[in-house]
């Protein structure tokens, strides 16, 4: 990393949610170089509370939860798909996307549709 790093020349907040919004899927390295520049623009010894840093990690880490239920639903049959499964796969979606709903036609407005369709619960 370079030894010349301020915040002003890292990504806002507003910036890596709205990265995610449009689809970017961040990666460990994403959030391994953030957090080391942020810490190095700081001079703290780990991220700063609520800022750049910290919410790449928690965005990657809804990616991932996000993916892990994804796969886990795509393999369901739809009669096993559930209200509380729908509303779970939305708030991950959601919080993938750093906070934004989900579009139409995502994957989780797709399971809301399946059990709205079936009224099930």
């Amino acid at each position: 990393m370079q030894e010349n790093v301020n915040l002003k020349s890292l990504p806002t907040v507003q910036d890596l949610k709205e990265k995610a919004a449009a689809g970017h899927q961040f990666t460990r390295e994403e959030v391994r170089n953030l957090t080391e520049a942020e810490m190095m623009a700081t001079g703290a010894p780990g991220p700063i509370r609520k800022g750049p840093a910290a919410t790449i990690q928690s965005i990657y880490d809804a990616q991932q939860q996000f993916a892990d239920k994804a796969e886990e639903m795509v393999g369901k049959p739809e009669s096993e798909i559930h209200r509380h499964d729908a509303k779970e796969l939305h708030s991950l979606e959601s919080r993938s996307l750093g906070g934004h709903q989900p579009p139409h036609g995502s994957l989780s407005s797709e399971a809301q549709h399946i059990v709205d369709t079936r009224d099930d619960d």
